[in-house]
């Protein structure tokens, strides 16, 4: 399973009705993970108004849940995205602390 699709659904899973209680026998309201959803930036079309069933998804539980397989998919892409511009900034900040790290240990060297 793609550790990027994990990481984008974390968020699914802490947020109470987002993805359930397998033990839920009333369906309850999405509102809070529609509001959570287009906070995001995603339209609010698409999200279930009460909990349906998740049997079709992948990650988030199986059982009561206001996930559905397309908010899977965009969540996914959001969080790849969101991961890589982390990894891109802390390549950067690594980048600069060696480089300096060198110039310093490369002026001593030339000193002695």
């Amino acid at each position: 399973m793609d550790s990027f699709i994990v990481a984008a659904l974390v968020l699914c899973s802490l947020t109470a009705t987002a993805c359930g209680d397998k033990g839920a026998s009333k369906a309850r309201s999405c509102s809070d993970i529609r509001h959570f959803y287009t906070g995001k930036g995603f339209a609010v079309n698409g999200i279930p108004q009460s909990e349906i069933s998740g049997e079709h998804l992948r990650i988030c539980p199986q059982g009561y849940t206001c996930c559905t397989s397309d908010m899977e998919d965009s969540l996914a892409v959001l969080s790849r995205g969101e991961m890589e511009g982390l990894l891109k900034d802390a390549g950067r900040s690594l980048q600069v602390s060696l480089g300096g790290q060198y110039k310093a240990f490369d002026g001593e060297f030339l000193n002695q």
